[in-house]
């Protein structure tokens, strides 16, 4: 028979753009050695032309490792995936485990295009919107840069 389920997957490491897994193998391989794993990804939007609703994606059939870990890679920043990992012995693979992993949050997207607010003698008070997207995490500052213009004017 096929082999049992993998134990204790986690998220290994996270990076905008790549998630590191790891799990153990499973508690019984039911007679037949692990030859590896199957690692897949459910694509939550149908590809583009598919009238399909939500499909598992395989990324790797990884029946020549047996080293518990994968790094799935070519990923959006600050998303949740669904991984399904299974143990596959020469039956084939065992029933999978779902999980679910995220990728560290993005840079923010930029503020809108400041503007004057108040100008008086000697000061200027500048305003803005702040970005449509934090990228994940609160903005904490805004870092605001001036330089001397041609003709003598500092802005």
């Amino acid at each position: 028979t096929t082999p049992g389920r993998i134990q204790l997957p986690k998220l290994a490491d996270s990076k905008r753009t790549e998630v590191t897994v790891k799990w153990e193998p499973p508690e019984s391989d039911h007679g037949a050695p692990i030859l590896g794993y199957k690692v897949a990804f459910l694509l939550e939007k149908p590809r583009p032309g598919s009238n399909e609703g939500p499909s598992w994606i395989t990324l790797c059939e990884c029946t020549k490792s047996t080293n518990p870990v994968y790094v799935v890679a070519n990923l959006a920043g600050n998303n949740t995936y669904t991984l399904d990992i299974a143990a596959v012995n020469k039956v084939g693979p065992g029933d999978g485990c779902e999980f679910q992993v995220s990728t560290a949050p993005v840079e923010p997207d930029p503020p809108s295009k400041p503007w004057v607010d108040e100008a008086r003698d000697g000061c200027l008070n500048i305003a803005w919107k702040p970005p449509a997207s934090d990228g994940g995490l609160p903005i904490l500052a805004y870092r605001i840069r001036m330089r001397k213009l041609v003709g003598g004017t500092t802005f």
